[in-house]
């Protein structure tokens, strides 16, 4: 042990100044980091090159691995082998520079630094382990890299190490997308990593031992060995276990609501278009799930599907992407920015959400499907019935509000993972202090709790006007400084958000918003714990399934654009018209060419071109009607009432009806064309097909109303509770005897549905105004508070609820003709309480002045 302390102290006799710069740099460190230098202050940039900082200790900490020029076993002298000093004294030596010169004054500052902050004793001792994990995870393996090359061998392997790690990742990562269609990067687990290191560290310091006993000569024999050592390390980090989850908040929780969960998947969602397209072998659907708790919602992750049909069975198990939560990237977000009523029900009744980007995430994930199962060779008939047994693991997710503070300067929250300070306030002006009617920016101080390890966040914030009753769930703009003490378990970072159209409207007039009243808002998303449940499907056949995209859909690319009847016209030129005699691959050729050319140019929706476009088809009706009855539906361009849909009314005859009804089960086309040629009651053979189907197919809904019998009617009620339609509302309640039905319908369909104004949004916006025009007074609120903002939505295609508002005088409130953004200003003014119901019109009407 004598031999050991000589050594220590002659090393650090070399070392100390270099230790002793170690440790001014870990003070100076450790008082930027509790902002006794370079506090964190509202429009004032910290120093650029602070970033740096960390990096600079690391650099430096790792200086001190080295040792005494001619005490190094790897180098040319190799003096150390020659003294009365055993290897064991020495690498004794070695390991207690590395603990007491490196790795426990990094730990002391971490303590020192969590404890000055305030943090709770457990929160200290899991912060300081988490510290000396990751510096030893960090530096083990570079201790005996330096026993095992020379000065100028150390940085070339070092390098190639840094080449090597970076091209097999990349190798990794494109066989596993290839082969079972996996992301591993976002499954690299925390504790796989630590291991990889300390693995591969302990394969190093064999090299280096076998290299002062054998002598692995050469550079590229040690380099060879090394690789290898490193990649068999490497993959045993990225292939760590994958069922390794995070810790759950509260199991118990789960273990108390789990009994009395109900879920029903709704098959109507599952579309199934045959096996030949491979994004149809799967099986999806919507989960409508009760938990028990308002606040608590719930992801399925399928385990185990076992696909049964005549007595055969076939088992799915689905790929990782769907069966473990780390690998599912999208989870956080996916838990945490749902627009559903866990999200509705935080705020007061009748709060309406907006976003502020064209393509935001939020309610990216609202109703989307689960998977369920997935049909591999040798595929099940799709015309007979099967049944479907899926093993499910439900997470558990609890969403709630972390802070709530008032957007005040000097306004402080604090929760156990966040502390906020408002450091600024700024209104009326953009991001670059440039005046913006209307916006209002905040700088925040943060305080966060946790380590960095880049997954996606499951907090979020919010700004929440009580005035307006509005929350705006993204700002429109978001900037940070770098955080510091980040690998600390308590990290520290300003942040400054903005958000527009806050004051006033889009079109400058003032909202009457208090600043001071406003609320800003952290939500959060946690992760309650697991459990397992097993779905039994009913009987189901595919075949009843009709996908709603049915075929693939040529898209208007807009390149023509100001010059789409000239183009259509050029193009159209250019095309041989069929005739009678004209061969089929000829004629499916035009055909394709024509479909084309009318859907790039749009021209079926341009009025002036309607009379080519018919022309165009004229040809293919008249002498090859049965290869268009044969187009998919979704590949018909046009209005249903417009050619060339409309042709078939002239084309169609007696001669093809029966033909024509058999065809409208897959070819919703045929709908109206059957309805205006009166063989609605011909068709009326298909009803009990019609009836039996989960969900019914585009258009099978103006057949059912045109037969108007009782059947009928409960199958389209069956159908408005799942997919609302204004129009079927409305002739429904031509039928007096549902009218107390739809109007229960009409309260119920909004009752988990969250007003948002986001792009493609329309069928929330309807099943609003259908509400209000069955007399929902709230609905009718929501609706005026939305119309009214209608001029400051982030996206021309959102939708706009338009219920039947009337006149004082008995005329409709809403102009068609009127500019849009004159429409708006004049529903800021309306107030539930200044309209009366009129049952028998469906109508709310503005009462006299």
């Amino acid at each position: 042990m004598n031999l050991v302390l000589h050594h220590f102290r002659k090393e650090f006799a070399y070392l100390r100044l270099r230790w002793f710069g170690f440790l001014a740099l870990l003070g100076f460190d450790l008082a930027v980091n509790l902002e006794w230098l370079f506090p964190l202050r509202a429009s004032v940039q910290p120093p650029a090159w602070l970033v740096y900082l960390p990096w600079v200790l690391m650099l430096v900490g790792v200086t001190l691995l080295g040792s005494c020029p001619e005490d190094k076993p790897g180098s040319d002298r190799s003096f150390i082998s020659t003294r009365p000093l055993p290897m064991r004294a020495y690498w004794l030596t070695r390991v207690a520079l590395w603990l007491l010169l490196l790795v426990l004054p990094v730990v002391l500052q971490n303590a020192l630094y969590l404890m000055l902050s305030g943090r709770p004793a457990m929160e200290m001792l899991a912060g300081t382990w988490a510290c000396a994990v990751w510096v030893i995870q960090c530096t083990a393996w570079l201790l005996p890299m330096t026993a095992l090359w020379r000065r100028g061998e150390f940085w070339a392997a070092l390098g190639l190490l840094a080449a090597g790690w970076l091209i097999v990742g990349r190798l990794v990562d494109f066989i596993a997308l290839t082969v079972s269609n996996t992301i591993l990067s976002t499954d690299q687990s925390v504790t796989g990593a630590t291991m990889g290191m300390l693995m591969f560290a302990a394969g190093i310091l064999w090299m280096a031992w076998r290299h002062q006993w054998s002598r692995m000569a050469t550079f590229r024999r040690r380099l060879l060995i090394m690789f290898g050592i490193g990649l068999a390390c490497f993959l045993s980090a990225r292939f760590w276990p994958w069922h390794e989850q995070d810790e759950p908040f509260n199991q118990a929780r789960v273990r108390e609501l789990a009994p009395r969960f109900k879920a029903e998947i709704d098959l109507g969602t599952y579309g199934f278009n045959g096996f030949e397209e491979e994004m149809y072998r799967q099986m999806f659907g919507q989960v409508r799930a009760d938990t028990g708790d308002a606040s608590v919602s719930v992801l399925l992750r399928p385990q185990r599907a076992r696909i049964s049909q005549e007595g055969r069975d076939q088992i799915s198990v689905p790929n990782l992407y769907h069966r473990t939560r780390r690998n599912n990237f999208r989870l956080p977000l996916e838990t945490v920015m749902n627009t559903d009523q866990v999200l509705r029900d935080l705020f007061p009744a009748g709060t309406i959400f907006t976003t502020t980007n064209e393509r935001s995430m939020w309610g990216m994930y609202s109703d989307t499907n689960t998977h369920l199962a997935e049909f591999q060779p040798p595929y099940p008939n799709p015309e007979k019935p099967l049944r479907v047994t899926t093993d499910c693991e439900i997470d558990w997710y609890q969403r709630d509000l972390e802070l709530n503070i008032p957007l005040k300067v000097g306004s402080t929250g604090q929760s156990e993972s966040h502390a906020w300070r408002v450091m600024q306030v700024q209104e009326n002006q953009n991001e670059t202090g440039t005046p913006s009617l209307g916006q209002v920016n905040v700088e925040l101080h943060v305080q966060t709790r946790g380590i960095e390890t880049g997954q996606p966040s499951s907090n979020t914030v919010l700004l929440y006007s009580p005035q307006r009753r509005l929350v705006w769930l993204e700002p429109a703009f978001q900037t940070g400084s770098a955080p510091r003490a980040g690998a600390s378990g308590w990290s520290r970072h300003s942040v400054r958000l903005g958000w527009r159209k806050v004051l006033n409207y889009a079109d400058g007039e003032d909202a009457g918003v208090d600043v001071s009243q406003l609320r800003l808002i952290m939500l959060r998303s946690r992760f309650l714990g697991s459990s397992e449940w097993t779905w039994k499907s009913p009987d189901i056949v595919l075949g009843d399934h009709p996908s709603q995209m049915s075929a693939p859909t040529i898209h208007n690319q807009n390149i023509y654009i100001g010059r789409e009847i000239k183009a259509f016209q050029d193009r159209l030129a250019t095309l041989k018209a069929p005739t009678a005699s004209t061969p089929e691959p000829e004629v499916r050729r035009y055909l394709y060419d024509l479909l084309a050319t009318v859907s790039t140019t749009d021209v079926a929706h341009k009025t002036a071109a309607l009379k080519e476009v018919s022309d165009a088809f004229r040809p293919l009706m008249q002498h090859h009607l049965p290869l268009m009855l044969e187009l998919p539906s979704s590949l018909w361009p046009g209005w249903n009432n417009q050619p060339p849909k409309k042709l078939l009314d002239e084309y169609l005859t007696e001669a093809q009806r029966e033909t024509a009804i058999d065809l409208v089960m897959t070819n919703s086309v045929l709908t109206n064309t059957l309805i205006r040629k009166g063989w609605a009651e011909s068709a009326r053979r298909l009803q009990p097909r019609l009836l039996s189907l989960p969900k019914l197919q585009h258009g099978a809904d103006e057949l059912l109303l045109k037969w108007g019998d009782e059947a009928s009617h409960e199958k389209l009620m069956q159908e408005q509770r799942r997919f609302a339609q204004e129009d079927t509302f409305k002739q429904l309640n031509l039928v007096p005897a549902l009218r107390p039905r739809l109007e229960k319908l009409s309260r119920e369909i909004i009752q988990s549905q969250t007003p948002l104004l986001k792009d493609q949004g329309w069928w929330v916006a309807e099943r609003f105004q259908i509400a209000a025009d069955f007399g929902d007074r709230d609905a009718l609120d929501v609706c005026l508070r939305w119309m009214a903002l209608a001029g400051d939505v982030p996206s021309p295609t959102c939708s706009t609820p338009f219920p039947n508002l009337l006149k004082a005088d008995g005329s409709k409130l809403w102009q068609q003709k009127v500019d849009r953004e004159k429409q708006w200003p004049r529903y800021r003014q309306f107030k539930v309480s200044d309209f009366d119901y009129l049952p028998e019109q469906r109508a709310w009407k503005l009462r006299q002045p």
